[in-house]
């Protein structure tokens, strides 16, 4: 999938019921790198690839029992769009639910996302894309 504005981002969010399903793969460059450096806990490193991408979602998603995440917002600055995300979920260990935003910079390049930057506030998504 091809595209340069939010409306792929969009789509491939839309599309898929969790991470789980890995949509988000599908407007990701080969060479993608997923860079989770800036989040806070267990989660921090940097994945290269699809087989990153999905590496980095079901290391997320092995501590929930039951995970939702929508896409809230969409902001294009430039060639990179940030996405807001709501996050829900129930701890498998604990029980407890769960829910926290969370944004993502996508670096777009030929239509397709070649870095994707995922941060704990929209502040600092916003200040990474230069805005």
């Amino acid at each position: 999938m091809r595209c340069s504005s939010r409306g792929c981002l969009r789509s491939a969010h839309d599309d898929r019921p969790s991470p789980a399903t890995h949509g988000i793969a599908a407007v990701c460059a080969a060479d993608i790198v997923w860079d989770a450096s800036a989040l806070e806990g267990p989660i921090t490193r940097i994945y290269h690839g699809h087989d990153g991408v999905r590496q980095y979602f079901s290391e997320w998603l092995e501590s929930f029992e039951a995970h939702e995440a929508r896409a809230e917002k969409f902001i294009e600055a430039g060639d990179d769009v940030i996405v807001g995300i709501r996050l829900r979920g129930r701890g498998k260990a604990s029980g407890v639910e769960v829910e926290m935003a969370r944004c993502n910079v996508y670096r777009m390049r030929d239509g397709l996302a070649v870095r994707v930057e995922p941060y704990e506030t929209e502040a600092e998504a916003l200040q990474a894309a230069g805005l």
